[in-house]
């Protein structure tokens, strides 16, 4: 009896491991194929049909970070994104103690869901830090053609609705819960659409195929727009001084809204009726058979889309309704340059404001070439900082290098910043110019102040490739050493994926060739226009 109590830890300890060794075994399932149901279950970072993505959205000194999921539920039916705050201070400290937590929890997260809404998009998109890092603002799909503009605000940890009851909103820009502008859809065109679409004939020459083979689509996405403004009471539309009429903005319009600090004036693109015969020439593209070049004669501004229309950059003053043409000269986006997708920016003191990419009237540019330039609102002059290259039929001339972001230096109004996405160290590279004397720019070092505070902060961006599902990572700036922040997808790895490879196919003489895309290479596609 002593014998058998003295071995009863010894099987007790026997039993414990074969049952622990089952449970094991039983919650270990082998890797299984991928199907419907991983494919619904799967969350992405940000929207992965557009550019810019919205994945990760830092705000303007760097201190915070907002990572934006989306996902779908099949038990509740819904589509649901999440903003996930991070302080990234905050991250540093946590990626500097490997005893905390594997994953870090965010500060602050913000849930949007929807039932109604088409899956065909997030629900929340235009995500927009406040100048003073105190939240963001974001438009949230409600329904098939609804949207409101909310306004996030970190240390109340409270999101309240900015926007009145507008079926649609297309874009804002927003400096605190009093001061905001925002269009939306022209009414005037919508009318008008929907009548032609109920009329028994409609003649569809000059208009789009997708307008035409799906009219009612059409009709609820309008761009047409108008401009709206709050400072401290109720919305009011926006009109031209001159003219009386509201003023009229289109879809790079809608994009470029930027109001000053001040909340008195706002910058946009806006159309220009007759494009002069004489830009055809000073303006050429920088690829000759580009779709979007100089094309002079009228536009029509009553059209309820406007897509590739000539536009010029303005000033509109919110209170005397005054509209300034700040360069009397296109923008360079539509007229083929497509290195710079920033938005515009405002100096501190709302006197300059940073247009991301026009032409000059002027002389002292190189000719048919667009810049960044910097507009001196008080003095009526702008200045060029930074030429743009174009992208060439065999690749991007020397020196192209898409621009995401540019911004005045934070207290200063003859420093400029601009930012390319880093896709070789992740991240964001930036490059800094200054004014020199009579106008002219050139690049200068970083201030040592603001250089060594964001270098101390840790590097946060989403690593992923065909070969890895994408996850949240954090970079050590002083020793290199990485953390996962957030792998939205643990299921994954209970899946078995297969191996993707570059595709090799051989071609006309016994060519052997790989598939691979060329960074800054211009690809030839090739699409059929029928149907077997």
């Amino acid at each position: 009896m002593s014998k058998l109590r003295n071995q009863s830890p010894i099987l007790a300890a026997c039993v414990l491991g074969a049952l622990s060794q089952g449970i094991a075994q039983r919650s270990i399932s082998p890797p299984h194929p991928f199907n419907v149901k991983d494919d619904f279950a799967i969350t992405q970072f940000g929207d992965v049909y557009r550019s810019p993505r919205e994945d990760l959205v830092f705000s303007p000194s760097g201190r915070w970070c907002v990572a934006h999921t989306v996902s779908t539920s099949l038990e509740r039916g819904e589509i649901r994104d999440s903003l996930l705050f991070y302080e990234v201070p905050e991250v540093g400290r946590w990626l500097e103690n490997p005893a905390v937590p594997s994953e870090l929890r965010p500060a602050w997260t913000v849930d949007e869901t929807s039932k109604t809404a088409f899956a065909d998009a997030p629900l929340i998109s235009q995500i927009r830090w406040l100048r003073d890092d105190k939240g963001i603002a974001f438009l949230v799909r409600t329904g098939a053609d609804e949207t409101r503009l909310s306004l996030a605000l970190i240390g109340k940890r409270q999101v309240t609705r900015l926007s009145p009851e507008f079926r649609q909103m297309l874009s804002f820009s927003v400096q605190d819960e009093a001061h905001y502008v925002f269009t939306v859809p022209s009414a005037v065109s919508r009318r008008s659409l929907q009548q032609d679409i109920a009329a028994p004939f409609r003649v569809g020459t000059g208009e789009s195929f997708s307008s035409l083979m799906f009219p009612g689509q059409a009709s609820a996405n309008i761009q047409r727009a108008e401009l709206w403004s709050v400072n401290g009471s109720r919305p009011a539309i926006v009109k031209d001084g001159t003219t009386g009429s509201p003023v009229v903005l289109y879809e790079d319009g809608t994009r470029e809204l930027t109001l000053s600090p001040n909340g008195k004036a706002v910058v946009t693109l806006r159309p220009i009726s007759n494009v002069p015969l004489e830009w055809e020439n000073l303006y050429p593209p920088p690829f000759p058979n580009d779709t979007y070049r100089v094309r002079p004669g009228p536009q029509d501004l009553s059209a309820p889309f406007g897509w590739s229309y000539l536009s010029e950059y303005v000033a509109i003053d919110l209170r005397s309704s005054t509209v300034t043409s700040l360069v009397q000269a296109p923008a360079a986006l539509r007229a083929g340059w497509q290195e710079s997708v920033a938005l515009p920016s405002w100096s501190d003191d709302s006197e300059s404001v940073l247009l991301p990419g026009t032409f000059l009237s002027h002389e002292e540019t190189t000719a048919g070439q667009p810049c960044i330039v910097v507009a001196r609102m008080q003095h009526h002059t702008s200045e060029c900082v930074r030429p743009l290259h174009g992208e060439l039929a065999k690749g991007a001339a020397p020196g192209y290098e898409r621009i995401d972001r540019v911004s005045f230096a934070s207290g200063h109004s003859d420093q400029i910043v601009t930012g390319s996405a880093d896709h070789e160290h992740g991240g964001e590279r930036q490059t800094r110019y200054a004014r020199i004397a009579q106008g002219h720019w050139m690049i200068a070092p970083a201030i040592a102040s603001e250089d060594d505070e964001r270098m101390r902060l840790p590097n946060l961006t989403i690593r992923g490739d065909i070969w890895t599902p994408p996850v949240l990572v954090a970079k050590d700036p002083k020793n290199g050493r990485t953390r996962t922040v957030l792998d939205p997808n643990p299921l994954l790895r209970s899946v078995a994926l297969g191996s993707p490879e570059l595709y090799r196919w051989t071609g006309g003489q016994d060519r052997a060739w790989q598939g691979k895309h060329r960074v800054r290479r211009r690809i030839a596609w090739v699409g059929s226009t029928h149907c077997n």
